[in-house]
């Protein structure tokens, strides 16, 4: 199966998942950062992006609404804190995409959480969003989550989930 892997990260999970993918799928994944997107267009591949959800923001998406024009097939797997059923319910890859996201085919994988890596402003951050979801009645799981994290490393990355990514590839490669 012939199929371009990219993938953006800040603390590696995504880095894991597109990796391992890549292994999978016996190719090399390349940051987004490092790629000629005509370049990859011009192999007719299937494209999957890999890339966390950071503070609201999915940088894979935004790199794909600047290549709107990739006449290839697309898919991107957003790497976050929540459970996949709970992200893929509140979908927040399809209001980043925009205008593409009937074109790109969402995955939702879950994440780690390196407390130890993260900046004092990223931190403080979530620290204050515990303090505030604390007081918040009915939580969800990853509400939940969130709270459980601050002040502790966490890993959930689970290579089973890219099961769903590879039956996609699959279908796009006949």
């Amino acid at each position: 199966m012939a199929v371009t892997v990219l993938y953006d990260s800040n603390y590696g999970s995504s880095q894991r998942y597109a990796q391992q993918l890549a292994q999978m799928l016996h190719t090399t994944a390349q940051r987004l950062a490092d790629v000629d997107a005509a370049a990859v267009a011009a192999t007719g591949e299937p494209i999957v992006v890999v890339s966390p959800n950071y503070a609201g923001q999915i940088a894979g998406a935004q790199w794909l609404q600047r290549h709107a024009d990739l006449a290839v097939p697309r898919a991107l797997c957003v790497v976050g804190m929540s459970k996949p059923a709970e992200a893929a319910a509140h979908d927040p890859a399809r209001k980043a995409l925009g205008a593409v996201a009937d074109q790109v085919h969402r995955f939702y994988l879950p994440g780690a959480l390196a407390w130890s890596k993260l900046s004092l402003l990223h931190r403080g951050a979530l620290t204050t969003l515990s303090t505030m979801l604390k007081a918040k009645p009915g939580r969800s799981d990853a509400e939940q989550h969130i709270i459980d994290s601050v002040g502790h490393d966490s890993d959930a990355v689970d290579f089973a989930e890219l099961e769903a990514v590879l039956d996609w590839v699959t279908t796009q490669s006949r």
